[in-house]
């Protein structure tokens, strides 16, 4: 790791414990890093916003953005990726209502975050912020865990 790198992580982890004692809210950084590759992200820019609340709740919904979008392929495969119309053959009816309600938690979480764009309240900051990391732990990760089993189960026939 560079210097510039090492820099750069340590203003992180101050402005992170900054923008928690201002939000008050619960999640830890290594909770949240280990989820929604926060150090990946800040490193990859090489910045960090003034308005680091906006940008870690950014970072948050691109990765749910990106599993919707992978969700989305298993429902409604495009024709031209054998990709997804090989792994969207893989699911019963009552798998793929599952996956929709995935998708809706996904969906309902990043309008949130849009909504929070636009009224910046605090308490609705924080409260995205330890409802995405609770709701990823307690439901995203063990329901992907078993699609993901399940599809790389198929590939592996």
């Amino acid at each position: 790791m560079t210097m510039e790198q090492e820099i750069l992580l340590k203003e992180l982890k101050h402005t992170f414990n900054e923008l928690k004692k201002n939000l008050k809210f619960e999640s830890d950084f290594e909770q949240i890093d280990r989820v929604f590759f926060v150090e990946d992200l800040i490193l990859s820019r090489r910045y960090i916003s003034s308005d680091f609340s906006r940008q870690l709740r950014s970072g948050m919904s691109d990765i749910f953005y990106s599993w919707v979008n992978y969700l989305q392929g298993l429902l409604l495969p495009s024709p031209s990726n054998i990709t997804q119309m090989t792994e969207s053959k893989i699911f019963s009816k009552e798998e793929r209502n599952t996956i929709s309600e995935i998708i809706k938690k996904f969906l309902t979480l990043t309008s949130t975050n849009n909504f929070i764009l636009l009224t910046r309240e605090k308490r609705e900051e924080a409260e995205f912020i330890d409802t995405a990391v609770k709701t990823w732990e307690n439901y995203f990760k063990p329901e992907l865990t078993k699609i993901m089993k399940r599809i790389n189960d198929e590939w592996e026939k």
